[in-house]
């Protein structure tokens, strides 16, 4: 019965071994983020996928967190990617201070701006965040 127990430990031990470099695969590429901002003591970190961002729906990822990097979960975010564009809502992803949306990029990214409104209580705040084109293969901006 004791070896029937260890070859099993044995046999879940080299599959998550041969597993653990088939997790990091899947975890994309490391990309630096779209903007860092500061709205009082709270600190803001705006990222898109895939990034850099390109025409169309792109998910737009935004980080709150206050001074002792505690989440903030309790603001508002709305966000366009056109001056034209209605604002669309930012939803939050549990008590975690981030907040992820879909946003309509437009068609020529070089140039655009990212508009974040942020609201929590009675303070707002407008920032606007320049897009940045990249072209994926070569990486030069």
């Amino acid at each position: 019965m004791r070896r029937a127990r260890a070859s099993w430990r044995e046999a879940l031990g080299g599959i998550a071994l041969c597993a653990l470099p088939l997790l990091g695969s899947c975890a994309g590429e490391d990309a630096p983020p779209l903007a860092r901002l500061q709205w009082g003591a709270i600190d803001v970190m705006v990222e898109t996928r895939p990034s850099p961002p390109e025409p169309g729906n792109t998910e737009v990822l935004v980080l709150l967190t206050g001074s002792h990097r505690e989440p903030i979960h309790d603001a508002l975010i709305d966000l366009r990617a056109r001056p034209d564009a209605p604002w669309v809502q930012a939803i939050q992803d549990g008590h975690t201070g981030a907040y992820r949306r879909a946003v309509s990029m437009p068609a020529q990214i070089a140039g655009a701006n990212l508009t974040l409104r942020l609201r929590r209580g009675p303070n707002e705040e407008t920032f606007l965040v320049p897009l940045i084109a990249t072209t994926r293969s070569t990486g030069v901006q």
